[in-house]
């Protein structure tokens, strides 16, 4: 019989419905900021809606899965490292504590 691990953040490292909403909408206006400044490519939008469905990651965890795929978006090109940079501030805005862990 195969058992599964599920994670389970601790309570402090959980996002809150209001984070988790607020989060939601800078990710929405990231995708719309990049549309109008002509970046098209249905990978960039994929990994930015995936990580809606992620907030039960917990802080750190979302933030490292974060930084993971715009590691990837810069590498292969789909984004421009200063573009980057501003969506990764952008998100991370409040949650130092947390991304501070990470780097």
């Amino acid at each position: 019989m195969k058992k599964y691990y599920y994670f389970e953040p601790k309570s402090d490292e959980e996002f809150s419905i209001n984070e988790e909403s607020s989060l939601h909408l800078k990710l929405n206006q990231i995708i719309e900021k990049l549309e109008k400044q002509g970046f098209g490519q249905q990978i960039i939008f994929d990994e930015i809606e995936e990580l809606k469905n992620h907030f039960n990651l917990g802080k750190k965890t979302w933030f490292q899965l974060l930084k993971g795929k715009l590691i990837d978006l810069t590498i292969e090109n789909a984004l421009e490292k200063t573009v980057v940079q501003e969506i990764y501030s952008n998100l991370s805005e409040g949650y130092e504590h947390f991304t501070k862990m990470i780097s």
